[in-house]
This record gives structure tokens, sequence and C-alpha cells, in this order.
């Protein structure tokens, strides 16, 4: 109970809870009682009134704001840790210093780190001024002028380095780094925590094809073609796995700035014909992530192209690019062994021979590691090997797909559409073309990892 008297000798008392708020007003707390005072503007007279109950507005708790690294942070990140990594002189609203050196040593065992980068504006000229996301394995993708990283996900051991130029400076960046707790497995191709899958089938084909070389681009829309900016001849294959994401070897990408690579997909054949090249669909590349155990024995051969802008699977742009369809989880026991499957790419024709101007296919019939080894000593679990005399992948087609037809007459798992194709490996190297088993990144084996680093994509259904 409390108890106040005011100035005319009354005394009012009421019970109530003490609030410990206080107000940047003229009202005054006095034991839970407010008592507002006030000046007439007429009389000057002091006005009291009292015992008026006023709810207090409770302001939310500010958030704490995440931390700064400072240049030469080395730092283990744990699950829901989020921090920034700016550019000297960022939060004073000038330009970061001339021949300015940074580094910040990025760690994670628990968790998968993502960077994005709102804020980014880096002289441009010829890219002296840049930002480096250099993986542990040397696997490096630079940026400059005002394309930053947007959501993209980091590997586990990473060092971001900014360099600038002894000329132009301009204003930097201020890029956060979150990172999200994973699950222990990741075995399904299509994760409960990715988009919602899209209505519409992967790796969908009308029919079966058989006989000939030449392939018909409409059975394989999901077959890109990594080019340099403003190319049109593939120096390497790879697929569209989701609306985000295209998987390729690893030793495609090694060391290439994103801002330099590009993707296309409906590639005309024959490549360049200038007629066809309206069909052709171009996306700028926004990240490259390669396997953190990617070697230089071509272990591990595996990297996951982030677009810049995604791929419309739906149908509804009016475009006929679907997804390839992954491993399911009853595959990934599955070694494949006496499978015939079919390899395509635009590589060469033979080995050192003319390239092609033309989409061709072969089939390859897969065999076991042990028969492998008799080739190569240095097969390993996640590879897998395939041979038919005289029938190969070659220069020019590597990070392309090893597909497997699913959905036979017999098979009402996939009765929905007909037949699909399936990704079991990425052609990935071999001794010849056609005279040795070619070697390929067993697809079954990378799961854990495609899924963990391309969940933000949407993906097809496979069932």
């Amino acid at each position: 109970m409390c108890s106040q008297q005011n100035k005319k000798g009354r005394t009012f008392s009421r019970s109530h809870p003490s609030w410990s708020v206080l107000f940047a007003s003229s009202a005054v707390i006095l034991c839970g009682i407010f008592q507002i005072q006030f000046v007439s503007a007429q009389d000057d007279q002091q006005q009291t009134l009292e015992g008026v109950d006023i709810l207090p507005t409770v302001k939310p708790l500010k958030r704490n704001k995440p931390p700064s690294l400072p240049c030469g942070a080395i730092q283990t990140v744990g699950a829901e840790d989020e921090f920034f990594l700016e550019t000297p002189n960022f939060n004073n609203k000038m330009k970061y210093p001339n021949s300015a050196q940074c580094e910040w040593k990025l760690k994670s065992d628990s968790c998968s780190m993502g960077i994005n980068c709102p804020d980014f504006q880096l002289n441009d000229f010829l890219c002296f001024d840049h930002m480096d996301i250099i993986n542990h394995n040397g696997s490096m993708s630079r940026y400059c002028g005002k394309k930053g990283p947007k959501e993209t996900v980091l590997s586990d051991n990473v060092t971001i380095a900014f360099r600038s130029s002894a000329w132009f400076p301009d204003i930097g960046f201020k890029c956060r780094v979150v990172c999200k707790a994973t699950a222990n497995e990741l075995a399904s191709p299509y994760p409960k925590n990715a988009e919602s899958p899209t209505q519409c089938f992967c790796g969908q084909i009308v029919d079966k094809v058989t006989g000939g070389d030449p392939a018909d681009i409409s059975y394989f829309s999901y077959l890109a073609g990594l080019v340099r900016r403003g190319g049109f001849r593939p120096f390497c294959g790879g697929t569209l796995i989701n609306s985000k994401y295209v998987l390729t070897a690893a030793h495609c990408v090694q060391g290439r700035n994103p801002y330099h690579l590009e993707i296309l997909f409906n590639v005309s054949t024959p490549i360049g014909d200038q007629g066809s090249q309206e069909l052709q669909v171009r996306r700028s590349v926004d990240n490259i992530l390669i396997h953190r155990n990617f070697t230089s024995r071509l272990d591990f051969d595996v990297a996951l192209i982030r677009l810049s802008e995604p791929i419309d699977i739906s149908g509804v742009s009016g475009n006929s690019i679907k997804p390839v369809c992954l491993p399911t989880e009853k595959d990934l026991k599955k070694f494949f062994v006496g499978e015939n499957a079919t390899v395509v790419g635009w590589g060469h024709t033979s080995d050192m021979g003319e390239e092609t101007d033309v989409l061709r296919r072969a089939e390859v019939q897969v065999v076991s590691n042990e028969e492998c080894l008799k080739h190569y000593p240095t097969i390993t679990d996640s590879m897998l090997c395939a041979y038919t005399p005289g029938k190969d992948a070659c220069q020019g087609d590597s990070g392309g797909p090893l597909l497997l037809m699913a959905g036979d007459d017999e098979d009402n798992t996939y009765q929905q559409m007909h037949y699909r194709y399936v990704q079991i490996g990425i052609i990935s190297w071999g001794q010849g073309c056609g005279a040795n088993p070619g070697v390929y990144s067993r697809v079954t084996e990378l799961m854990k990892w495609i899924t963990a680093n391309a969940k933000d994509g949407s993906y097809c259904s496979n069932v």
C-alpha cells in the first residue's frame, strides 16, 4: 500500500504494483500512481491530476546487433552464430584505403555457413579491388564491382580475403555471415527443408532413344554448357538439378572467377547457329562451391554452380527446361554394375580429335570398381567406372552426366512420367577415349554433400 499527500493536503492511496518504467515526459511515477503535471498557458498555474491509471507502453527489447569481426580474425563458428565482415572505414561512411589487405579465416564443424552481401561496391577496374572466397583445397571464387555474394553457401573451412589496389578506392562492403544447424543425415535428394517441390517431373523423356550418336537437346533439357562470359562453345558440361544449381566436375571450375563464367541451356546445334540462339537460356554465376575433399587425383571431383537467377522449371514462362533426376534413397546402396548408361556432351569425337558442333551421346556399361582397379590403381569409393570398347566421353565432356534410364514398362513407380533419366555419375577422367574405362564421380556417394549445399533451390518431383 502506498500513500502520497498532494499540495492541498489530501491523501490518495491505492494498491498497485510498481512499474519500473520511466517515461520521457512530464509524467511522474509515485509508487504506482501516475501524477501528471502541466502548466496552463493562460494563468500560468500548475495543475495536478492524480490517481489516473495509465498503462505503460513497454518498448520491446532491442536485439543485440551481430558483432563485426576484425581483420585477421580466426573464428570457429557454431550453430546459429552470426556476424558481419566489412571493409575498413565502412562504418565511418568513408572509402576503404588504398593497398588494403584484410582476411578472415572461418571454420565450422556443426553448421552450414552462408554469406550475404547486400552492400557491396568495389572499384571494378580489371577487378584489382576484390573479395576472394578461398576453400581450404585451393578453389576460389572472386567478386568485384557491385557483384558480391548473395545468400551464398560457404564450405566448412574457408578464408575470405579483401584486397584493394593503389588507385581509386570505393565504398566497400558489409556482409553478414550466418551459420545454420544441419541435420545429421540428408540421404534424400529432395530434403524436407528445401523449398516445396514444384509441380513438374525431373528427367522426363517422352520415349526411349535408340540408335545414332547425335542427340536431340529436347531429350536432355537439363544439360548445361559452361562457357566463358559471352561465349557459345561449352568447355565443360553440367546438369541442372533444381531451379538454382548446376552440378558439374570440380576440375572444370577450380580457380575460375564466377564473373567470367556463364551457363547455357538449350545450346543450339550446331553450336553458334544464329537462328537457334534465341532459344538459348543464359545465366550468369553467383557462386561456385567445390567439394572440400577434392584432390589433384580427382577424388570427390564435384562442384555446384549457383545461378544468379533461378530457372523457371514450372513451364509457366514457356521454356521446357526441367532438372535431371537424382538418385532416390533406394538407389543409394546400388552399384549399378552391368547397367547400360548414357553419356552426353559436346566434347571431342575421338582422343585429341576434332571438336563436335552437335550434342552427342554414347551408350556405355557400368563396370565394378574391382574391375576398374585393373586399369587405374587410384580408384576410390567416390568413383564409378563405365566401359564399352570404342564408346566413351572425351575431352570437353567433363562435368556432364552419366545417366541411367528408369521407369520401364514393368516399373509402376514412375508410370506418371513414363521414362526418366537419373544421373548416377559426373564425367571426370580417363586414359584415352574408348580405349579404357571412363571414370565418373559416383553421385550416390555425394548425395549428402549435394543436398546440403543446394537445399535452397526448388526441385521437380521424382515420384
